[in-house]
């Protein structure tokens, strides 16, 4: 690859990556890509890992800490970058900024996990949580999907007024009421009680809830008993993660995306779809992906 070594800031990441990075997701899915297990350590108050990946001819690594002290500093609570090489020479090619990087990923995983559940767009979207990600899952929502209407609730009204006016369009600041009367729901939190109750919801609602790791939990019981069958981005990262598993219901099964997105696996869904998003590294490696093949004019 003649690519030459690229750094990339938050401003270059957030220029080339765009919602095509959904099949950049499914390719790195079809294929025979790799993710160990992460390597972490605490070290200060502060968590820090490495999260590798390789597939189609790149070899990715995220270097991610997360940093409480940042809080009082008016600074990222993550913080990280994302490196990329050649895998049949070892040259680097670009070191990415991991903060847009990530949300971009998180929330085309999600938008391709809704579409495995047979969602297609339009009606009305409700989002919990104005966060980093709530930006992302938003942007996803409305650029890709093109919803009609997208209600954003947060515990903290401001935030949520903020968020909206970034987004402009048909977003509004609404209330918990509003966003369970959505086609689909999108929860992006860092609650560890859930903020989404099952009794509430409509017959057929899409569900898609990222808050992790624990104790992060969104889902209520109803919520996945419901479903019936629960959508992984990895089953393992969510059975060893998130808050639901601690919650999960006897008759709920937990299928893997990759699984469905190959065809050897299914999850039909009962009274809600349901998709539950923990991170992975492959998702990772298809933004780095992406990221060489825009540079590259490939794209």
């Amino acid at each position: 690859m003649a690519l030459g070594f690229r750094v990339l800031d938050e401003g270059s990441v957030e220029e080339l990556l765009d919602w095509g990075l959904i099949e950049y997701i499914r390719d790195v899915l079809l294929g025979d890509a790799v993710a160990p297990q992460r390597a972490s350590l605490e070290y200060g108050g502060s968590w820090f890992g490495a999260m590798p990946a390789a597939g189609l001819g790149i070899i990715a690594t995220k270097l991610v800490g997360v940093y409480p002290g940042n809080a009082g500093r008016g600074l990222p609570l993550v913080r990280g970058v994302v490196v990329g090489f050649d895998a049949s020479t070892g040259d680097p090619l670009v070191l990415a900024d991991a903060g847009p990087l990530t949300g971009y990923r998180t929330a085309a995983a999600t938008c391709l996990g809704l579409e495995l559940l047979g969602y297609r767009g339009g009606g009305r979207a409700g989002l919990i949580g104005a966060g980093v990600q709530g930006f992302y899952h938003a942007r996803c929502l409305l650029e890709h999907y093109g919803v009609e209407e997208l209600v954003v609730y947060d515990v903290n009204t401001e935030r949520a007024r903020g968020l909206v006016e970034r987004l402009g369009g048909p977003a509004r600041p609404g209330g918990i009421e509003e966003v369970y009367e959505s086609q689909v729901i999108v929860a992006a939190t860092t609650s560890k009680d859930p903020v989404v109750q099952g009794s509430l919801l409509r017959e057929g609602t899409w569900v898609a809830s990222v808050g992790a790791p624990r104790p992060v939990w969104e889902l209520d019981e109803e919520t996945l008993s419901r479903a019936g069958c629960v959508l992984a981005d990895t089953r393992e990262g969510f059975m060893e993660e998130s808050g639901e598993a601690l919650h999960l219901p006897e008759n709920v099964r937990v299928s893997d995306m990759r699984s469905v997105v190959r065809g050897e696996g299914d999850c039909t869904p009962g009274g809600l779809r349901v998709y539950k998003g923990v991170g992975s590294a492959l998702f990772d490696l298809a933004a780095v992906l992406q990221l060489v093949d825009k540079l590259q004019g490939n794209y």
